[in-house]
């Protein structure tokens, strides 16, 4: 009896890869993408889970799928959507597989381009910026461009590797990828998304992530941080007290870009001796706000405790207003939030 050899993503997406080859060769014109499919795309980028091969593929074709819009005649959307090439790249960290996801960069004729080659299938995005997380995961080997154009069929290669049955169908924050995305999207069509300085934001009718003034919900937050132990969190703090080993920080959120967020824990001390490797202890007042990057976990009955990232490469604490002037390799570095479970009831509007 023959052996009957199951189907996985590799050979799906080998098959699919003649399939665009096919259609370059054949000449067919360029797919029109319409407004609805980039709301879908944004949203996604905003809810996707990096767990498997085919997630990568997804996050891929998603940008590749605004990538190609901007170039449309009249686009809504700017080059604000690059910025999810950090969690992506994130994402490949973390699956750890260099020889099916290999990441390479071509600065010739000062194009910057980086190339993401998932088996045989190629993506590539130009001026991006050779960061520190992409020098990280650049392949030994040089790699060509393969002659294959994506942009052209953008919405094809979306559409597949959205209804692959082997993409992770939970968000980020836990709930079923294509029911969220559904709603949201008919959310979008009664008017809850719209465009505006070339960015897409969400208006109103936020599912808030839970009621922060419940403390025992506060501990719930304490332990899914504590599940942040590979990587370092941002999180924002005020500060309120230096004591003799500890410096107090109080009113702490986890950083999520754009979004307003819960307050998680009422506050935590870190060590004095660490915090005067980062800042002069006689210059903090009570009431400012400050990031704190470190690592977070759990030291008896369920509580939290963060030790600042000082083993980093990068000042771990300081003020807010000062965010501008640190490198974008933070963000590249540090745990990912999901805007599902961290929002607050206090957000209005959304950018994604």
């Amino acid at each position: 009896m023959a052996t009957i050899q199951k189907r996985g993503f590799k050979s799906d997406l080998l098959e699919f890869r003649d399939k665009i080859s096919n259609m370059q060769e054949s000449a067919i014109p360029k797919e029109i993408i319409a407004e609805e499919d980039i709301v879908k795309a944004m949203i996604l980028l905003n809810l996707i889970s990096y767990r498997k091969i085919a997630d990568v593929f997804l996050g891929c074709a998603a940008i590749n799928l605004v990538n190609s819009y901007v170039k449309q005649d009249n686009p809504k959307l700017g080059y604000n959507f690059k910025r999810h090439l950090i969690e992506l790249l994130k994402g490949v960290e973390d699956i750890n597989q260099p020889k099916t996801i290999q990441i390479d960069y071509d600065n010739r004729n000062n194009q910057q381009i980086l190339m993401i080659v998932i088996w045989n299938f190629q993506f590539s995005y130009k001026f991006i910026r050779h960061s520190e997380q992409i020098k990280k995961l650049q392949s030994p080997k040089v790699l060509e461009w393969d002659g294959l154009r994506k942009q052209p069929y953008a919405k094809t290669i979306f559409d597949f590797a959205l209804s692959s049955p082997f993409i992770t169908q939970e968000t980020l924050g836990g709930n079923n990828l294509m029911q969220k995305l559904n709603d949201e999207v008919e959310l979008y069509k009664s008017g809850k998304y719209k465009f505006q300085d070339d960015k897409l934001f969400k208006k109103g009718n936020f599912e808030v992530a839970r009621d922060e003034e419940d403390k025992e919900l506060k501990n719930y937050y304490r332990v899914k941080l504590c599940e942040c132990k590979d990587r370092p969190v941002i999180l924002t703090g005020r500060y309120k007290k230096t004591w003799d080993k500890h410096v107090t920080f109080i009113t702490i959120r986890p950083y999520i870009e754009g979004v307003t967020r819960l307050t998680v824990c009422d506050h935590i001390n870190l060590l004095r001796s660490d915090v005067e490797k980062c800042v002069d202890i006689h210059q903090l007042r009570e009431g400012n706000r400050y990031y704190i990057i470190g690592y977070c976990s759990e030291y008896g009955n369920g509580r939290m405790g963060v030790r600042l990232a000082t083993n980093e490469n990068f000042t771990p604490l300081f003020l807010m207003n000062e965010f501008q002037k640190i490198p974008k390799d933070i963000i590249s570095t540090c745990h990912r939030f999901s805007i599902e479970e961290y929002t607050s009831k206090r957000q209005k509007k959304m950018k994604l």
